[in-house]
């Protein structure tokens, strides 16, 4: 097996081994008890031997005390003595009996094996309740399979800690940016049952800035240094590791003059919504719902219901022959199964607050916020043109070093390769001009065919006007149309013919 793969276990199989086991848990501790029984029964029988011979002797005298003071003498001293004395050795016998090493430890012995017994015989009973609702749960799912009825498998865990890391892994978390691009909050499931999600504001210095790749330069996304940031313009879900960029209403462009509690109520709805729209992204043990531990020998549920259950029933369907007739399910009254029995609820071993949230999540958290983050803005507006010479003194060295590059196998981009052909031969010298971002610039060589290579460049203004010389590798992107050289690349968009 993979060691990235979880492993799985057979609910039935699992319910059926510790039904078998508890069965003969049981039965060896009731042989044990019967034991501590007989042996309790044999003690307290050989001090009741000792008692009853004690309270004979100690009669017997008293009767012949009895039988002389009838006669009208006064019984001997001595007779007396000893009756007082049988009283005393009786009291002492019974203390002596109750406070004995061998009969504190037959009743310590009896009354622990009581205990696993009652213990036992529970065990016995919720193993014989899971075992029916696993083998229902697994006839749904074999009959009902292709409908998502009942359940046949799930991920298993040696320990309850190993669970809860995993799990920790896919909790979702939404990170909330405002209008400006500010990361002011961040919400996750605190509890997988609940209907809302716990919520804490990102007070943290320095404060992180979501910036959208602009539009003009959403082909740098092809790179690893951008392919976690948001396209301006592009809507869709963005996500690092279960970690999602959600566009929200700052609290003050609600509409409505509201109260500071339902201003929050209400931005604990809308965070709700969508955390429960990001669920569905998400994958494994949160999806799954129910997962084994196996040192706790339970089984334990993260969403309280989500077991599909109905009713199945078998149709016929004739092909207008008579021959060769189809049966396929149907599923009546749809509805959700109680396993309670079987699962314990795993949010009772899970919750936490917003003032401590486990260090799993936080983690996750603050690594997709450096990743989809910066605390300062990396594309600068650029609002005047340069001349080429300044042009050359930030960029040149990148575009000596793609020009004076090994030739490769991974050169594929018609267009790449005429380029590079076409300046290395010094036949054609490119044209560049400065774009709306700092370190953006829009780039065009002409061809033998009078038509011309169009493209751009873009290096990140902290790597302008390199004067070292760039002994990274030359890389070329599978897309065909991206170089990355050193922290610059270049963007060959292809061929513009003209057409005069």
């Amino acid at each position: 097996m993979n060691p990235t793969q979880q492993s799985e276990v057979n609910i039935v199989e699992v319910c059926e081994a510790a039904l078998s086991a508890a069965q003969a848990e049981l039965k060896l501790i009731e042989e044990n008890l019967e034991a501590s029984i007989a042996a309790w029964t044999e003690n307290e029988a050989a001090h009741r031997e000792t008692v009853k011979k004690l309270q004979r002797t100690k009669q017997e005298i008293e009767d012949t005390i009895s039988k002389v003071t009838e006669l009208g003498v006064d019984a001997p001293a001595d007779l007396k003595a000893k009756a007082a004395s049988l009283d005393t050795e009786l009291t002492t016998v019974e203390e002596d009996y109750e406070s004995s090493p061998k009969y504190l430890e037959l009743r310590e012995t009896k009354n622990q094996l009581v205990k696993s017994r009652d213990d036992a015989q529970a065990k016995l009973t919720s193993w014989t309740e899971k075992t029916k609702v696993a083998k229902y749960l697994g006839s749904q799912f074999e009959k009902g399979k292709d409908h998502g009825l009942g359940l046949s498998k799930v991920q298993s865990f040696k320990t309850m800690a190993e669970a809860k890391a995993k799990y920790f892994t896919q909790v979702p978390i939404v990170l909330h940016v405002q209008a400006d691009g500010w990361i002011s909050e961040a919400s996750y499931w605190s509890n997988c049952a609940s209907k809302g999600c716990l919520a804490s504001a990102i007070n943290e210095q320095p404060r992180y800035i979501v910036q959208d790749i602009p539009k003009s330069l959403k082909w740098v996304k092809e790179l690893k240094a951008y392919k976690a940031m948001h396209s301006e313009g592009d809507r869709s879900l963005t996500q690092i590791d279960g970690v999602y960029l959600v566009r929200v209403e700052s609290k003050t462009e609600i509409e409505g003059t509201v109260t500071e509690d339902q201003d929050e109520e209400r931005m604990q709805e809308m965070i709700a919504k969508w955390d429960n729209q990001l669920l569905t992204h998400e994958c494994t043990l949160y999806r799954k719902c129910f997962f084994f531990v196996e040192s706790d020998q339970e089984f334990f549920g993260i969403w309280a219901k989500s077991i599909k259950d109905g009713d199945i029933k078998y149709q016929r369907r004739s092909n207008g022959y008579g021959y060769h007739d189809t049966t396929y399910t149907v599923v009546e009254n749809e509805r959700e199964f109680d396993a309670s029995k079987l699962f314990q609820d795993f949010k009772e071993h899970n919750t936490w607050s917003e003032e401590s949230v486990p260090v799993e999540i936080t983690s996750r958290r603050d690594g997709a916020i450096r990743q989809f983050a910066t605390t300062t803005p990396v594309f600068e507006p650029r609002n005047k043109r340069l001349t080429m010479d300044l042009i050359e003194k930030e960029v040149g060295m990148y575009w000596k070093a793609f020009i004076a590059s090994p030739w490769a196998s991974e050169i594929v981009g018609p267009a790449v390769i005429m380029l590079k052909h076409l300046c290395e031969r010094g036949i054609e010298t490119p044209h560049i001009w400065t774009l709306e971002h700092k370190g953006h610039y829009g780039f065009r060589v002409r061809t033998r065919d009078h038509s011309w290579i169009v493209g751009r460049i873009y290096c990140p203004p902290s790597a302008l006007s390199r004067t070292t010389p760039i002994d990274e590798e030359v890389v070329y992107l599978p897309t065909g149309r991206i170089v990355k050289v050193g922290e610059a690349a270049i963007y060959v968009a292809g061929f513009q013919k003209d057409d005069r």
